[in-house]
């Protein structure tokens, strides 16, 4: 079954049946007209809709879980009753009630309650945070919204939607303190795993065309300063043409949030992270030694020199860029000879070629064993998945000795050469039609832009050409993969590459936040607004992963989503 809204906004339930060999459709049900139930129910208009997309996914369900074959005959002149009030006949969500156990756990209440104490605030700070988050998990949406609809819940909860922006206000400016809170509270109360911290940045866009402007502030010099407005026009990773506010998160080894901060959209989110940043970790937050891992663009040489500068010294694992490297490395790393000289005969002698080395499964002794192998001696088919690896040490800008693990994979080879094929084949049809873009997506970058003929006059218009040398130099990195650390010799390699694999974590933990809890786009613009937004929308992702943690991973995300949405109860007359 599946709803149907005809160009006059009537709403019906209808389903396909088969009459023979014919494919057919028929009504269901006429649940009236969306204006009408707008003006009745005093809805918006996606809640009319989401309300019947939740009725046909329970006729659907229903329809599944019964064995008898039976119509029921339903009059379309009578409506469906819908809940509006605490009073009136409805589903009412109780999902939020175990989400209500964790908030208690984690020391949130107190938190609050205590900021609230010591604001003087006449509402209930605590009611109103929490059901924030509650909402935010289970219908998110902005913060209108969610007053709008706290009649949905079973529990009555007694604050206006002016008490909602004073709220924010009040924690969008204790944010730093709330996380800090948090984080010792729930490290007393739960086996948190902070040997690796791993930290990435993402973006936010924002319901508007106009930035925010520079704005003044005190320091903690007491200096007044200027400083540039969250909203700003920057890259977005959503390739979206509106302003956008950053976001720096960082998660423990078990991907569990630990604290995040937000950073104008314009900024390079390489100086998001500094030693300024580790020193709160240490002071703030009370983790000793860790192991930082991040990918290329955030493990810079001025910020792994950072990790070794306190009495906790930490250390590293990010991914590196072999095409940014030294050319003399990066031949190391490719295992290429190394660029001839004039002496190209003596260049050729010195050059021995890498043992690269893999791990093969025993079946007689049921154990991984290490095997050697040189690179022309390897499978460089398709269907070749294993991975091979080699370890280079090389002192690097600022003189300390660096290990780099360089790694092969026939299997991821073969994909970056069919990526790279289309991505030409795509630049060609759109430079046939005439369209030109920027996006390195495209294949662009591996055409050569001329504005005159081979006569030397200027072209009518530009001519595109495949630079062939871009496309062979660009193949010579297909299937390798680098990361650099300064752990120590005796730390296993397995253990090495098991913490770079484990980045995945935290593009989760954005996914979750952009896909499962819709934190953009984003509607307020008051800067303490701003950051409040993003602590409930982290403050739910930390509830959902500590949920997850509790009932032992059984369940997958989306699941635990659908499953919280779904715990639903019906309130008949009579209270009953």
């Amino acid at each position: 079954m599946k709803k149907y809204i005809d160009r006059y906004g009537n709403i019906y339930i209808r389903e396909n049946y088969r009459s023979g060999e014919k494919v057919c459709t028929r009504t269901i049900e006429k649940l009236g007209k969306v204006k009408d139930i707008m003006i009745e129910r005093n809805w918006t208009e996606e809640q009319v809709i989401e309300w019947v997309n939740q009725y046909v996914q329970s006729l659907n369900e229903q329809k599944k879980s019964s064995s008898a074959k039976a119509w029921i005959s339903l009059s379309s002149n009578e409506r469906l009753p819908m809940g509006t009030g605490p009073d009136s006949q409805g589903t009412l969500n109780i999902g939020y009630l175990f989400l209500q156990s964790v908030l208690s756990s984690l020391g949130l209440n107190d938190i609050l309650t205590k900021l609230a104490e010591k604001s003087k605030v006449q509402f209930d700070l605590n009611a109103i945070i929490s059901y924030l988050i509650f909402d935010r998990i289970i219908h998110p949406s902005s913060k209108y919204g969610a007053w709008n609809r706290k009649h949905t819940y079973l529990q009555d909860w007694d604050f206006e939607l002016h008490q909602i922006y004073r709220a924010l206000d009040l924690v969008g400016k204790n944010m730093d303190f709330i996380q800090q809170e948090l984080f010792k509270s729930t490290t007393s109360s739960l086996d948190r795993n902070t040997e690796v911290l791993y930290y990435d940045c993402t973006n936010f866009f924002f319901e508007t065309e106009q930035g925010d402007p520079d704005r003044e502030i005190v320091d903690e010099n007491g200096q007044l300063i200027t400083v540039s407005g969250d909203r700003q026009y920057g890259h977005s990773k959503e390739n979206r043409p509106s302003p956008i506010v950053q976001m720096g998160l960082f998660v423990d080894k078990n991907g569990i949030p630990i604290r995040f901060n937000i950073f104008p959209g314009n900024r390079n989110e390489q100086i998001s992270i500094d030693r300024q940043t580790f020193n709160e970790i240490h002071r703030k937050y009370k983790i000793g030694s860790f192991v930082y891992s991040a990918d290329a663009g955030l493990g810079s040489d001025k910020l792994k020199q950072a990790l070794k500068s306190y009495a906790f010294p930490s250390y590293y694992v990010v991914s590196q860029s072999l095409k940014k490297m030294g050319e003399d490395l990066q031949r190391r790393c490719l295992d290429e000879p190394p660029k001839t000289s004039k002496n190209k005969t003596k260049d050729q002698e010195e050059f021995k070629p890498a043992t690269w080395r893999y791990f093969s499964y025993d079946k007689n002794t049921g154990q991984y064993i290490e095997k050697t192998i040189l690179m022309k001696e390897i499978d460089k088919s398709e269907k070749n998945d294993r991975v091979y690896f080699q370890e280079i040490w090389h002192k690097t800008k600022s003189g300390e000795t660096e290990r780099l693990i360089v790694t092969y994979q026939p299997l991821y080879a073969h994909y970056q050469k069919q990526l790279r094929n289309e991505q030409i084949a795509r630049a060609e049809k759109k430079l046939e039609a005439g369209k030109q873009s920027k996006s390195s997506y495209d294949g662009i970058k591996y055409y050569d832009e001329t504005h005159t003929t081979t006569d030397g006059e200027i072209a009518t218009k530009n001519i595109y050409t495949l630079n062939e040398d871009k496309v062979s130099n660009d193949a010579r990195f297909d299937g390798f993969y680098c990361i650099s650390t300064n752990l120590d010799d005796d730390v296993d390699l397995r253990t090495i590459l098991e913490v770079n694999k484990r980045r995945w974590q935290i593009e989760a933990a954005f996914r979750v936040m952009k896909t499962d809890l819709k934190a953009r786009p984003v509607y307020v613009h008051n800067h303490e607004r701003i950051k409040a937004h993003f602590l409930i929308c982290f403050l739910a992702l930390l509830t959902v992963r500590i949920l997850e943690a509790t009932i032992g991973n059984a369940f997958t995300t989306p699941e635990l989503f659908k499953t919280l949405r779904e715990m639903n109860i019906t309130k008949l007359e009579n209270d009953q």
